[in-house]
């Protein structure tokens, strides 16, 4: 869990959970059993059924088409946001029809010359971008 020590410390499962009625997704590009790891290693319980990978379908980020199978898991009145440390892979996932939102504590730099797309969140960590999109979801 890049950026936070010890992601307990600002959220349980039942915060989550309960905070706003978000049920979080997790998009990779990479193995679904390594990226597994990466949670249970940072104490974060994500279901694997709630873990995609876009190389199951033989896409990778950031094309478009590899957001898709995460995009229709969400019915047609949810509200669908796509949050990463990755200004790349949220830019991507907004042209993909998510509502973004970028933390910085990963690249540090946002690069927003070479991105054309306005982040509706942008925090400096984790645990405010979730407050923001919460905020923002209201």
């Amino acid at each position: 869990m890049a950026g936070i020590v010890a992601p307990r410390d600002f959220a349980t499962d039942a915060e989550r959970d309960q905070k706003g009625g978000f049920t979080v997704w997790c998009l990779t590009t990479g193995d679904i059993k390594r990226v597994q790891g990466y949670f249970e290693r940072g104490g974060v319980d994500m279901p694997s059924e709630n873990v995609i990978s876009c190389d199951t379908h033989g896409l990778a980020k950031p094309a478009l088409a590899a957001y898709k199978p995460a995009f229709d898991r969400f019915a047609p009145e949810d509200d669908k946001w796509f949050a990463a440390g990755h200004m790349w892979d949220v830019t991507a996932a907004t042209k993909a029809g998510f509502r973004g939102a970028y933390c910085t504590v990963y690249e540090k730099e946002s690069c927003l010359e070479i991105f054309d797309e306005v982040m509706e969140v942008t925090a400096d960590t984790l645990p405010e971008m979730a407050e923001k999109i919460v905020a923002a979801s209201k």
